[in-house]
């Protein structure tokens, strides 16, 4: 068995030659990759077990990376809808809450011909998802409920370039069969996490 020393010794070459190539930096990475960042504003409709929250307001924030002129690319995205409302029943005030906190990542077409500087783009992808659903009522009562899916999503829309790195789109995006892997539970319901959201989504790309 080779000594320590002699491991040592013949590693040494190796550990210099790393020591002595250049680091990729920021100049490198833009030369070889086009990247754009998006802030995604809209409405998601959940699921009908998430009433009377299952209308939530969703902000996102994305990276698309692709080559330079390339049509395709890969997205990643992190989402989360939330929304508030209050019932009253017979005196008895019933405050309810609901979220959805979502990571997502998936390929991504972009027609960069376009049409009068609109250019159409489609994606398609993975969704990992965390519902979550309370109920508190003015007598000292609640009960919430907290789970966990996996869905494929479809997504769809235009954009339009408001200059050399700024543009906005309109998007449509859907998550189907998040109950096929891990369904889940909302008060005495079973539930999934499928959504369709229409929002707005600001990009700057760099």
């Amino acid at each position: 068995m080779p000594s320590l020393k002699t491991l040592f010794l013949a590693l040494l070459p190796l550990f210099a030659s790393c020591a002595a190539a250049p680091l990729a930096g920021p100049a490198q990475y833009f030369a070889q990759y086009q990247t754009k960042l998006m802030l995604d504003v809209g409405r998601r409709n959940a699921d009908s077990a998430f009433e009377p929250v299952d209308d939530q307001t969703a902000f996102g924030v994305e990276l698309d990376i692709r080559q330079p002129n390339a049509r395709t690319g890969l997205e990643i995205g992190l989402f989360r809808s939330t929304e508030e409302k209050s019932k009253d029943f017979g005196g008895t005030r019933v405050d309810y809450t609901g979220h959805m906190t979502e990571l997502s990542v998936g390929g991504r077409w972009y027609n960069d011909k376009g049409y009068a500087n609109a250019h159409p783009y489609a994606c398609a992808g993975a969704s990992l998802l965390f519902p979550s659903w309370k109920e508190h009522n003015s007598a000292g009562g609640s009960r919430d409920d907290t789970g966990w899916a996996v869905g494929p999503y479809l997504r769809g829309g235009v954009e339009w370039m408001l200059g050399s790195h700024l543009s906005l789109a309109l998007d449509y995006r859907i998550v189907i069969f998040s109950n096929i892997v891990h369904g889940i539970d909302l008060g005495d319901s079973p539930a999934d996490a499928n959504y369709q959201q229409l929002g707005l989504v600001v990009g700057w790309a760099f």
